[in-house]
């Protein structure tokens, strides 16, 4: 953010603002929102060509497995002003073989973390085809025993797993009402394993839709599985020999992972910045400043 200084001359006084002029693109209300609060990964998914895709923290990568469109249309701003009119997402074509890789890299950063949050966007269609069990991020979901990911049945979200190779499968769920309209016809998605607290959470929207705060849990941190074929995914879980599995059909955006939970308060203003960029707050202020001090002085002269 630079701030570009104007002056006003009224009469023999000079009446001096500060205008914030942010820099950057128009992208960085969302995004801005969500790397302030220190996210392991966060992919933004907006390569468009190749078959790589980057976390804009934590040296994450991950690479594309059969056919996943990476130039499609994510939330954009003619229904979110947080976001960029070209911003884009994956989309999945829900058959099995397609998906987006991640490795091991972020599974094995979160060991010993006190719980692990998931962050997306999922379009309406994807929740409106859901089969069985796809998954939207096999997010950690490192093998068949330790874990956390978010699945799509039908139009229920489901979020669960295990901190440890001992616990049963712990999960919530959650059935999205896809007839009711929504902005750009993209949910808002967080889903949190809190180990520490026994909790399960999921957010649709920036509001807590369903909640388990008895889970279970044996380990109050998470230990990582050991099966070398299951890697983290996005659109899919790694099934026999590594290869996707359970692909969605439809689009994700803006993935981010979190070793710790995100507060109520977070996910809330997540949402928030989606609507609402920055640099329109910031010019309103400064533009608001120079009218009230313009107004101030008449009122004494």
């Amino acid at each position: 953010m630079l701030n570009r200084v104007l002056t006003k001359v009224v009469g023999a006084s000079i009446i001096t603002a500060v205008l914030g002029v942010h820099v950057s693109s128009a992208v960085a209300g969302y995004s801005d929102a969500v790397l302030a609060d220190n996210p392991l990964a966060y992919f933004r998914l907006n390569e468009t060509a190749g078959s790589l895709v980057n976390s804009e923290v934590g040296g994450h990568g991950g690479s594309v497995i059969g056919t996943v469109g990476l130039a499609d249309a994510g939330p954009q701003v003619a229904a979110f002003d947080g976001f960029d009119a070209a911003n884009t997402g994956a989309t999945f074509v829900g058959a099995d073989g397609n998906g987006i890789d991640l490795g091991a890299g972020i599974s094995t950063a979160m060991v010993g973390a006190s719980a692990i949050t998931t962050e997306m966007w999922i379009s309406k269609a994807a929740l409106s085809t859901g089969i069985y069990q796809d998954n939207a991020a096999s997010v950690l979901y490192t093998d068949a025993a330790a874990g956390a990911n978010i699945v799509i049945r039908g139009n229920n979200l489901k979020v669960g797993g295990r901190s440890t190779s001992s616990d049963g499968f712990k999960s919530i769920a959650y059935g999205v009402n896809t007839s009711v309209s929504v902005p750009g016809d993209w949910y808002h998605i967080v889903g949190i394993l809190d180990f520490a607290n026994n909790d399960i959470l999921l957010y649709v929207n920036g509001v807590l839709v369903q909640s388990n705060t008895s889970a279970g849990f044996s380990q109050s941190t998470y230990a990582s599985g050991s099966y070398s074929t299951w890697t983290d995914r996005i659109g899919n879980v790694a099934g026999s020999g590594g290869l996707p599995d359970n692909v969605i059909t439809g689009a994700i955006d803006e993935v981010a992972y979190y070793n710790r939970a995100l507060t109520a308060e977070e996910v809330s203003a997540h949402y928030d910045a989606a609507f609402v960029p920055e640099p329109v707050s910031s010019m309103l202020l400064g533009i608001g400043s120079l009218c009230y001090l313009s107004a101030r002085w008449r009122s004494t002269h």
